[in-house]
Formats: C-alpha cells, sequence, structure tokens
C-alpha cells in the first residue's frame, strides 16, 4: 500500500469516528442537549437585561443615531411586497423590515464609498436600491458569495455588468481587499453563523477584522440581544448556531470596537420612540421564521 493510500486510510477510521461523535449535551458536543435547555429556557432566553457584563452597550449614542435615523424615515422606498421598481421589499424571510430600514439608514447617515458584502441576497438587493436612489449610483460593491442563486435572482440585468460579485467562500478572498475599506465604508458580513475549524465566521473574526482600518462599520446578522438566539430558532427550526457567542466573548473588554447600533436592543427598550417615528421597523414578516430586528452594527476605533 503507497503512503498516499495509508495516510487517506487513517484519515477515514479517523473521519468515521468523528463522524459518530458524541450525542447533544456531552461535554465534548457542541451541540445542546434539548432537554436540558427546555428545563432553563426561562432563564437562558430572558431579553429584559439592559446590561451584558464587560461590554458597552452605548445606549445613548444609539439613541442618538435612530433619532438621526428617524429624520430619514419617511424617504424610506422600500415597499412591503415585490414590485418591479425595487429589487428590494420589506416583507421577506431572511432580511426583512427592521433590518431593512435601519440598513437604509447606515447608507443615508453615513454614505459608505465602498461596502464589502459577505453572504449576499436580499440585503445586496436593499443596497442597491438605496444607491440608485440616494447616493447618486457611487458605492463600490462586492458581494462575496459563494451561492449566488438568490441573489442573481434579485438583482436587475443590468446589474450583473456593474457589480463585482465574488462566487467563492470568503476563505478564499484576498486579505487585501478588506484592508482597502476606509472611515465610513461597511463590511456587511451575513455569513454562516457557525464557528468550527476553517469556518467563515472564525476567518472573519481572527483575520478580517484585525486587517480594517479605523472608522470602518461592520454589520452582523442574525445576532440578537443579549447575544442569544432566539428559543424557536433552537426548538423548531434545528438551529445551534454559535456567532453570536464568538462575538460576545469578542467584544468583551474591546476598546478597538465599538457597538454602534443593536437592532434588537432598541426594538426592545425604545419601542415607543420607534413605533411613534418609525413604524415599519417594528413590523415582523409574515413567514414568521426570522424577526425582522436582528442586525448588529460596530466599528473600528483605533
Amino acid at each position: 500500500m503507497s503512503l498516499i493510500n495509508k495516510m487517506l486510510r487513517r484519515v477515514g477510521f479517523r473521519l468515521e469516528r468523528v463522524s459518530r461523535g458524541f450525542p447533544p449535551g456531552h461535554f465534548y458536543s457542541p451541540m445542546p442537549d434539548l432537554n436540558e435547555i427546555a428545563a432553563k429556557a426561562n432563564y437562558i432566553f430572558d431579553r429584559s437585561g439592559r446590561d451584558v457584563p464587560a461590554i458597552m452597550i452605548n445606549e445613548d449614542s444609539q439613541i442618538q443615531l435612530v433619532k438621526s435615523f428617524s429624520v430619514l424615515y419617511d424617504e424610506m422606498p422600500f415597499p412591503d411586497a415585490k414590485s418591479e421598481e425595487r429589487r428590494y421589499f420589506l416583507d421577506n424571510e431572511y432580511f426583512s423590515y427592521g433590518d431593512g430600514i435601519t440598513l437604509y439608514s447606515f447608507l443615508r447617515h453615513f454614505s459608505p464609498k465602498r461596502v464589502i458584502e459577505v453572504g449576499s441576497g436580499f440585503s445586496s438587493a436593499a443596497m442597491l436600491d438605496v444607491n440608485d436612489l440616494f447616493l447618486h449610483k457611487k458605492v463600490e460593491f462586492i458581494f462575496v458569495e459563494p451561492f449566488p442563486d438568490r441573489l442573481f435572482g434579485l438583482l436587475f440585468e443590468e446589474d450583473k455588468k456593474t457589480v463585482r460579485v465574488e462566487v467563492e467562500p470568503v476563505q478564499e478572498i484576498e486579505l487585501s481587499i478588506f484592508s482597502s475599506l476606509e472611515e465610513n465604508d461597511i463590511l456587511f458580513l451575513d455569513s454562516s453563523h457557525v464557528g468550527k475549524i476553517h469556518s467563515d465566521v472564525l476567518h472573519i473574526l481572527f483575520y478580517i477584522l484585525p486587517q480594517l482600518k479605523k472608522g470602518v462599520i461592520i454589520h452582523f446578522h442574525d445576532v440578537l440581544w443579549p447575544f442569544e438566539y432566539p428559543e424557536n430558532w433552537l426548538f423548531e427550526g434545528g438551529r445551534a448556531w454559535n456567532e453570536a457567542y464568538f462575538l460576545r466573548s469578542f467584544l468583551q473588554y474591546n476598546s478597538a470596537f465599538e457597538i454602534l447600533y443593536f437592532n434588537s436592543f432598541m426594538a426592545l427598550h425604545h419601542a415607543d420612540f420607534l413605533r411613534e417615528k418609525m413604524p415599519k421597523i417594528l413590523e415582523t414578516p409574515s413567514s414568521g421564521i426570522t424577526p425582522g430586528n436582528t442586525s448588529l452594527w460596530i466599528r473600528k476605533t483605533r
């Protein structure tokens, strides 16, 4: 038997052992025991608190920012349902209502020159609409999406000639592309939400974020206050994601990044203001799978 065959056979044995793995809830398994979680659900999924230890939530500055956003609300261009005039519409199951309206507000308020998006689809459509309508079509977009069918289904035909789409995992993208972002440019992240060996989440945290310049704005999707996933995502959807926990750990004691805006925190604790000034931001999609406020916006400060 050749050396290569011996190595492949050895790897095969090991992969078989890994695939057998450990049962959910075992201390070596990343998968939770649903019975254990259910017994402590009231504690685990409690969202009422206003603080997370060692994380600066910057509530006052979030309030000031959303007041600036509210001035732009009346010009918000997105319809609820699909239309011929817009690529994006609010009532979708992937990136809806509060997330879409906040993205619109960020683009108009900060006027980025460049956006790099990792994980593309409805958010891409929203950004292109805003670019056309309010930013004089001057924003340069790079979409990194290894599975682009949804994205291509939302783009206008002319977009395919003007927008750069990288159809490969973010781990394969040159790091220098990300270091080209300048102050108020946006790195928009909506990846697999799973940290594991060689995953996109870990690559972003370990290699891409350290490359960014001061002032770059970063968005993470499907992160809810207080860095915990919705109960139904686990028990009904089978999503045992862990990106939010990595982000919570990353932001603890971290003075190199600051929280700019946390959609679900504001929707929970400042709902009265949002209901009065930006009412659609509190609506949820008809699909019921994903709530409408699951975006976390941070900025690199040094």
